[in-house]
């Protein structure tokens, strides 16, 4: 099976992965590390995954570099199952948490965790800044937020795909309130602070895998406060304690997870990966600001995103026969969430460097070519 393929993907997820993890997998689901058996179908209680699970987890400390005193659990449901699921762990009903509304994503934890203490499942989820005042067109700084010192934790999402905004690092929490980050878009896409966290979690399917496996990374003092009085299904701890089998696991995802952070570290790590990204963005950016306003960021430039860049051309018109002539080029799934419409570039740790090139040379000939053209 030939896997060269035309296309530059612009997908916001499920993403483009590297050829040479694609070829693996395709090996590997035939027959998987001469076991004779195909991935798809090895018992998650058998052998070989007796071995593999730990050296998936061996994979993401080593891609992540993750310390040893934050445990690594693989979960499933998607990262909007552990919305509620979070604040159900670790903000019992007579508490509360703080969280930052910065985007879509941000909004959704938000109602997610107010859903679990409506139901009398959770504290109270208060919104300590709300990016709709303001057009989600930036992340706050310290003194836009209403933090709450005797919060559970502080929960904010590093980089929102959407509006295309990005924490240049965790926000800064009160003393004792420990701090979540929703890392879903930007996991092991730039080294993470781990002195500055106590839990970050994603779904993969943007820079670590496939949809549906979530790779969970926990301080442990931090699991240590949540609750015991939980379903063990929805118990954190039962889930850690059972070295992610508690149930069936998301064998195949849990996988290529191991796959994709092995070939991080062969690229050179979460660092390499952020000198990538930067360089992806700023080919993009370059042709956005150089426009002369024929392209206009939806971000404040101070805390664009690398990963997600979101621009606007001067007419619905020209929005369409950008994406239609970009399609031609072989340049697909540029087009802007259904919330901003417009123009989404996501390039994550997979996409090529090249590919923001060939997507900034496309830009400034189609800038050219429609230069009359002006907003109305």
């Amino acid at each position: 099976m030939n896997l060269q393929r035309p296309l530059l993907n612009f997908s916001a997820g499920p993403a483009m992965m590297p050829e040479p993890v694609l070829r693996q997998i395709q090996s590997d689901i035939w027959d998987v590390s001469g076991t004779g058996i195909g991935i798809l179908e090895q018992s998650h209680r058998g052998a070989y995954w007796d071995r593999r699970i730990g050296e998936c987890v061996d994979s993401v400390r080593a891609a992540g570099r993750v310390p040893e005193d934050f445990e690594i659990v693989f979960l499933q449901g998607g990262a909007t199952m552990h919305f509620a699921l979070l604040p159900m762990n670790f903000c019992p009903p007579d508490t509360s948490s703080d969280y930052l509304s910065t985007g879509v994503w941000a909004r959704k934890t938000l109602h997610e965790a107010r859903a679990a203490h409506e139901a009398g499942f959770a504290g109270e989820a208060r919104c300590a800044f709300d990016g709709a005042t303001c057009g989600y067109d930036h992340v706050p700084a310290a003194g836009e937020c209403a933090l709450n010192a005797g919060a559970r934790f502080l929960h904010y999402c590093s980089n929102n795909t959407v509006y295309g905004t990005m924490f240049a690092e965790p926000p800064a929490a009160p003393a004792g309130v420990r701090v979540i980050c929703d890392s879903g878009s930007d996991m092991f896409s730039r080294p993470i602070p781990w002195d500055r966290v106590d839990c970050v979690y994603a779904c993969v399917q943007k820079n670590l895998g496939v949809a549906g496996t979530v790779l969970m990374v926990m301080r442990r003092s931090f699991l240590e406060t949540a609750r015991r009085d939980l379903p063990p299904i929805l118990s954190y701890i039962e889930h850690a304690r059972e070295g992610s089998r508690l149930n069936t696991p998301a064998t195949f995802g849990i996988h290529v997870t191991g796959l994709m952070c092995d070939w991080l570290v062969s690229q050179g790590g979460s660092a390499e990966m952020w000198r990538r990204s930067q360089e992806r963005s700023g080919t993009v950016y370059a042709a956005i600001d150089a426009s002369e306003d024929f392209y206009r960021g939806l971000a404040r430039r101070c805390c664009r995103s690398h990963l997600n860049p979101v621009f606007f051309l001067p007419t619905e018109d020209l929005h369409k026969t950008f994406l239609g002539e970009a399609t031609v080029k072989g340049l697909v799934s540029l087009a802007g969430h259904r919330e901003t419409g417009g123009i989404r570039a996501s390039m994550y740790n997979p996409f090529p460097v090249e590919g923001a090139h060939c997507l900034a040379d496309f830009m400034r000939a189609f800038a050219a070519k429609h230069a009359g053209v002006t907003a109305r």
